[in-house]
Parts: C-alpha cells; structure tokens; sequence
C-alpha cells in the first residue's frame, strides 16, 4: 500500500471516528442507475436533492437514494467527497404557486372581462329581469 493509500484510510478512519454519516446518490438526467456514495453533514433524507461536484460536470445536481448512515469503508482507499450543499426548493415552491395564482387569477379576470363584454350587448331591460345584482 502507498502513502496515498494510506492516507485516505486515514482520513477515512477519522470520518468514521466522527461518524459522519453517508448517503447513496444517483446523478440528475444520468440514465445509469449507478448509486455513488457521498458524506453528508447536512442530515438530509431519502429523496432530497443536493448538489455535488463532479470531477467531469462540475456543480451538479444529485437525488439521495439511499442513507447509509455511517458506512464508511475502513478497509478502503475510497476517496469520499461531501456533498457541496442540499438544494432547498421552499422559495422556489412558493414562488411558483404564487405565478400559477397570478395567471389563474388574469385568466378569470379575462373570462369576466368577456362576461361583461358579453352582457354589454344584452339590452338593460332584459338585464335587469335575469341578472342578479346582490
């Protein structure tokens, strides 16, 4: 064994020591089903999402498909890498519902719009027997 391998035994004997906990992640738009392992500080669950830097895409995006809550290889030289940060999707949720309300809420306007549109044809006399003013 090498010094490199014996270091990264280390480092993962120290993680393991601290009980960093790891998580098994798949790669956003992979069509492998490949499940990578990743050490993760933040506590996340079973289909979070996160983001991970990747040695070939950079800052990418990963879902949590497993917790493996700690399961660090001492017996391995596996270099293990921490997920970068989860991805929090309650701004964005929110946001979202508050633009599909906007367009709801312009599409019904429009729709009376045509209603009144509609009535202004309609002569007063007859209006005033069928529509309900209260």
């Amino acid at each position: 064994m090498n010094a490199q391998q014996r270091a990264r035994r280390a480092v993962n004997a120290i993680h393991a020591a601290n009980e960093v906990k790891t998580v098994g992640v798949t790669f956003s738009g992979s069509t492998s089903s490949r499940e990578y392992t990743y050490l993760d500080p933040f506590g996340l669950k079973h289909g979070d999402s996160a983001v991970v830097m990747s040695p070939h895409q950079g800052l990418t995006v990963v879902y949590i498909t497993s917790i493996k809550d700690p399961h660090i290889a001492l017996d391995s030289d596996i270099e293990y890498k921490y997920l970068v940060a989860p991805i929090d999707k309650t701004y964005w949720t929110e946001i979202t519902a508050h633009v599909d309300n906007m367009y709801q809420d312009i599409l019904d306007a429009q729709k009376w719009e045509e209603i009144n549109d509609a009535l202004s044809d309609i002569p007063a006399q007859i209006l005033e027997r069928y529509v309900d003013d209260d």
